[in-house]
């Protein structure tokens, strides 16, 4: 993101370009006149330093006019993370992009006020007073003022006083002339257009004119740095200005080393486009490494921290490779493992070698901003891996929309790697809904599978983690206990041929917990590991003051790994209004704090959460009850719902112990939890724990029709929406989209007809779900009203505003239903003929609901 207190000036012995701090102690600007290696340069403005800081050239391009100059690290650090580096995916369009310059202060004017009634009485120096009396000007309308004039001779001793103090030595007091202000440049934002040909760069600012001295000036689209101007002014016959493209820079090694040495990360381009919807998959070690000697210790072992060197998995990284260079149209693969197995970190691995190819990619946020950056996107360039961790748990027809989309216009290479635990019925379902012929799977194994090699890589692995423990506490001999302690005997464990359970051995072994003759914390390093962990959450209980009981904080922990929040609202609602609630949610957001939206973060690995929740729920005397989730359950949303029974069922395939207490849990709130089991079903690998605490529910559930499944119907993924407006002939009758994104309900803005769309433009009221603000009044063809509402079992009535033939808002109603309403299904467009009488008399049969609330409109037709 471009940060205005990063621009500086470097003065060099020829001239004075701009540029700005890419990482802590390197500064990227343009060079007109190289000079050699090692020349020293003055820098301006460099942030915590008001004056000038040395600094000394260490890289320099003559034909991109792009130079590097290095700060000394004796200037200190200055906290400015990393600059992430973009480059665009299109050929011939345009982005908007800002610039950041320096600009001289621009001088105050004094603002002119409006001439008020008094300015009548006001009169020019010099001019003569009217001869007479003189009237009274309207604004003096109450009473005058009356002076009192006394009369008297003065005393001329208090007079004499009053002159003395008052008296200036003219003959020693010299008047000082005031310091001309200095010309102190801003920083200021130039708003622009880049375009895109052939892998050239063409700026065009909105800014007329230009503010002098433009050369090194960054250039960001979308919180990326796309470049580097290198023009101090347009040329003559030109208005463009040249920018050098960072992505090209990068492709010279001399240029990339050291710019990954000092952001001490590989230095990679990312896709402009999809800046908002993809994630770099090593976005944070270093927030994760930072004192991890003092804790949390479990985030040491995600993919994301990448401490311990990536090793093994040599024919699976051949494999990939060669599918993603491949040039058959076989553009998704899915590549699934239990949770431990190293999937992440093997795609962020392929990810990372494919980069120093000249790929793009990232890992997949939200898949909504993914569709939506996908739609600018004109047919890649540059060749693309876009990788989607626990798509599994992805709304099914936003994952199918994404493949279609990455699978059509292609100019480049672009492939899809999926990440889930399991390829399941899930995949079958994604599969109908895709137009591809088929989805590549692979599967991976343990990463250990031969004892001999456990040995040496449960050493590197302790190694690795002593020497982020060195870095972050120095002064304490981690490395050397590794070194000198004996290795734990844990080759012969069938466990430890999965990866997160021998890092996790050797990260106990680091930390100097526990010695190898305590045999029992290696058996199950996981529980060993959290049992360690419980330093670090009461450190942090204490500071916020949190009650000194221990049970009452691990069932806290517990609560919130069960159900998460999403929000401060939700995190809140969760825990009720008791006394001390906002304390506690304070504290449960700190523990983990979520960088990429959430309020609360569950501890990860997610083997390392299932292990959480089993301490909290199995032992004798647990601190955790049945009883005591079900108090939560009500006040819980959909998706918690849907975390709290992954997170059992996943558990409970793993320690069957857990199986009485998912039982208990569904027996409480059997309507409750009935909804999320659909979703939970797809997302863990084994879903029998869950099926059988709804089977041995009984008669609390529906009874199910014969020879259906025991759980309740699962949602349907389309409905049947019909919207009825009023006309001089009635009602006319139109079809529209409507679909199941749980918790959401999804209403196809435009529907398309041979005599002139239909346009939603808000919905007022759907059953007794309160309104959403709605689209725009002229909504593209392709955007959807997105409804938070449970999919409704029977059909429901609401209230919406459409733009039909008459071209201006009209209320209407809304009918949406799980079933069709008339025989045959009506395709979506116009209902005419019959079908339009069917749907009039399923009407007349319906319950007319009144609004949820009195802001809410009545439909039209009361």
């Amino acid at each position: 993101m471009a940060e205005p207190s990063r621009l500086v000036r470097v003065i060099g012995a020829a001239d004075r370009p701009l540029g700005y701090v890419i990482a802590d102690g390197l500064v990227l600007t343009a060079e007109h006149h190289p000079g050699r290696l090692d020349d020293a340069v003055e820098v301006e403005g460099y942030p915590g330093h008001p004056g000038s800081t040395p600094g000394r050239l260490i890289w320099s391009d003559p034909v991109m006019e792009v130079a590097l100059v290095e700060v000394p690290a004796s200037a200190g650090e200055t906290g400015c993370p990393a600059t992430r580096f973009g480059r665009v995916l299109s050929s011939g369009t345009e982005l908007v992009v800002s610039a950041l310059a320096l600009s001289p202060p621009v001088a105050e004017i004094p603002a002119q006020r409006a001439p008020t009634a008094a300015d009548a009485n006001v009169r020019p120096i010099g001019t003569a007073r009217p001869a007479g009396p003189q009237p009274r000007p309207e604004w003096a309308g109450g009473p005058t003022r009356q002076t009192r004039i006394v009369t008297g001779p003065p005393d001329p001793i208090s007079a004499l006083r009053r002159l003395e103090a008052l008296q200036l030595d003219l003959d020693e007091h010299v008047e000082e002339e005031p310091p001309e202000p200095e010309d102190e440049e801003l920083p200021v934002a130039l708003s622009g257009r880049v375009r895109v040909s052939d892998g050239l760069y063409q700026l065009e600012l909105d800014t007329d004119p230009l503010p002098p001295g433009l050369a090194g000036a960054p250039v960001f689209a979308n919180g990326l740095l796309l470049g580097v101007i290198t023009d101090d002014a347009y040329r003559p016959g030109r208005r463009s200005l040249s920018l050098a493209p960072v992505w090209r820079l990068l492709r010279d090694r001399t240029f990339a080393r050291p710019v990954g040495r000092f952001a001490k990360r590989p230095a990679v381009t990312e896709p402009v486009e999809l800046a908002y919807a993809l994630v770099d998959p090593y976005a944070g070690p270093d927030r994760i490494v930072t004192r991890a000697a003092e804790g949390p210790y479990p985030p040491l072992l995600t993919a994301e921290a990448a401490v311990v060197p990536f090793r093994g998995r040599v024919r699976e990284i051949r494999d990939l490779t060669a599918w993603c260079n491949a040039e058959d149209r076989t553009v998704h693969m899915l590549m699934h493992a239990p949770s431990g197995e190293g999937k992440t970190r093997l795609a962020a691995e392929l990810l990372t070698r494919l980069r120093a190819q000249g790929w793009l990619g990232g890992v997949a946020g939200d898949l909504r901003r993914l569709i939506a950056g996908l739609d600018a996107v004109d047919g890649p360039i540059a060749p693309t891996l876009i990788i989607v961790d626990d798509a599994e748990s992805r709304p099914p027809a936003l994952l199918a929309e994404v493949l279609d989309r990455l699978a059509m216009g292609r100019r480049a290479r672009v492939r899809a790697l999926m990440l889930s635990r399991s390829a399941g019925a899930w995949m079958s379902g994604l599969s109908d809904r895709t137009r591809l012929a088929g989805i590549r799977t692979l599967a991976l194994g343990p990463l250990y599978p031969d004892p001999a090699l456990r040995a040496a890589e449960q050493r590197r692995a302790a190694r690795a983690f002593a020497e982020v423990f060195d870095r972050g506490m120095p002064g304490r001999p981690y490395t050397a206990v590794v070194e000198q302690s004996p290795r734990p005997m844990t080759e012969g464990l069938p466990a430890f041929a999965h990866a997160l359970t021998l890092q996790a051995a050797a990260l106990l072994w680091a930390i100097g917990r526990p010695l190898p003759d305590a045999g029992r914390y290696y058996h199950d390093p996981l529980a060993a590991l959290l049992r360690h962990e419980d330093r670090y959450l009461n450190r942090v209980a204490d500071r916020h003051r949190i009650a000194p009981n221990r049970a009452a904080r691990t069932r806290l922990v517990a609560i919130a790994t069960l159900f998460g929040a999403a929000t401060e609202d939700e995190a809140r609602t969760l825990l009720g209004s008791h006394h001390g609630a906002g304390d506690v949610d304070a504290w449960l957001a700190d523990l983990y704090p979520a960088e990429r939206g959430g309020r609360w973060r569950q501890v990860r690995p997610d083997l390392v959460a299932e292990e959480l929740v089993v301490r909290a729920l199995l032992p004798a005397g647990a601190p955790l009850r049945a009883a005591d989730l079900a108090l939560f359950v009500p006040r819980a949303a959909h998706h918690q719902r849907v975390r709290l029974l992954t997170l059992l069922t996943s558990a409970a395939a793993r320690h069957p112990a857990l199986a009485g207490v998912l039982r208990d849990l569904v027996r409480r709130h059997p309507d409750a939890l009935a909804p999320a089991v659909p979703e939970v079903r797809t997302r863990v690998p084994d879903p029998a724990p869950l099926l059988r605490a709804f089977a041995d529910v009984g008669p609390i559930v529906p009874t199910p029709a014969p020879h259906a499944a025991t759980l309740p119907p699962p949602a349907p993924d389309r409905l049947y929406a019909y919207v009825a407006s009023a006309t001089s002939r009635g009602l006319a009758w139109w079809r529209v989209l409507c679909e199941v994104d749980a918790p959401y309900l999804r209403l196809k803005a435009t529907t398309s007809a041979p005599d002139g769309p239909l346009i939603v433009a808000s919905i007022a009221w759907l059953g007794r779900s309160k309104a959403h603000q709605g689209v725009r009044p002229a909504p593209r063809p392709d955007e959807w009203h997105q409804f938070e509402m449970d999919a409704p079992t029977e059909a429901v009535l609401g209230s919406v505003s459409v733009v039909g033939d008459r071209n201006f808002p009209t209320p209407a109603m809304l009918l949406v239903s799980p079933e069709p309403l008339t025989v045959p299904p009506v395709p979506v467009g116009r209902v005419t003929d019959s079908a339009a009488a069917q749907l009039g008399r399923a009407l007349s049969t319906l319950p007319l609901a009144r609004p949820p609330s009195a802001d809410a409109p009545d439909p039209f037709y009361r």
